[in-house]
Order: C-alpha cells, then sequence, then structure tokens
C-alpha cells in the first residue's frame, strides 16, 4: 500500500472520520427495519451515539491546536464509541439484530475505536499523518 506523508487539510481527510461515517450509516440502514413502537430506546440510542462520534472527532479536528480540548474531545469520542458497543450488544441480545448485523457492527466499532486511538497518539499539529492512497 503507498502512503503520503502530509499535512491534513481537513477533517475529513481523517481515516477515523470516515470509518465513523460509514459506521453512521450502517447503523442507519440496519436498524431501519427496528420497530418503532413507544419510541423504541435500543434504536434511538443507536441512531443517536452513531452520530455523535464523527461529531466528536470533528470537534477534537477544530480544537486541534489547542491540546487539552483536543484530547477532551477524543476522550468523548471514545466514551461514545464504548456506550455503543453497550448497546449493540443490547440489541444483539434482544433479538434485534441478526447475528451477523451484530458481528458486522461489532467489528465496525472495534476498527473506529483503534483508529481514535491513534490519533491520540498522532496528534495533527505535531507530524505529518500518513495518508493511505487507494
Amino acid at each position: 500500500m503507498k502512503t503520503l506523508t502530509h499535512p491534513l487539510t481537513s477533517h475529513q481527510n481523517l481515516r477515523a472520520y470516515r470509518r465513523s461515517c460509514s459506521l453512521s450509516s450502517d447503523i442507519f440502514w440496519i436498524t431501519r427495519r427496528f420497530s418503532n413502537e413507544q419510541g423504541n430506546p435500543i434504536l434511538a440510542q443507536l441512531r443517536r451515539l452513531g452520530g455523535l462520534i464523527p461529531d466528536h472527532i470533528i470537534k477534537a479536528w477544530s480544537k486541534r491546536h489547542e491540546p487539552r480540548a483536543y484530547l477532551k474531545h477524543l476522550e468523548y469520542a471514545l466514551k461514545t464509541v464504548d456506550e455503543l458497543s453497550h448497546w449493540i450488544h443490547v440489541a444483539g441480545t434482544c433479538v434485534q439484530l441478526s447475528c451477523d448485523e451484530h458481528d458486522i457492527l461489532d467489528g465496525r466499532v472495534k476498527e473506529v475505536r483503534f483508529l481514535i486511538t491513534r490519533l491520540f497518539r498522532e496528534n495533527p499539529t505535531q507530524r505529518p499523518f500518513r495518508i493511505p492512497t487507494r
């Protein structure tokens, strides 16, 4: 895999952001068949948390020149990922997710958690990131 090393120009270049948006989209499409009776709390939590992860990454990016704020927003993103993981397991236990859907979402959550954890070490203001080219 070829990589380019250059400073990032937008939060949209962050792999963690792109993968978290993809996770959010996957959650929406998988949960669209859920019953929405009485404001299904599992559906509401999955969708809310799925949308918050990219939001926290955007906030971290906007505060990248303020190390404390940058790390705080990444920490919020990780906490949100952990909470989302919990609700995915709840949905799987309540048989609202098939085993395949559970495994897909669980794998994507683990990937997003890994990428956010990398952002803790690779502050974009301190050194260039390596962006894979495809």
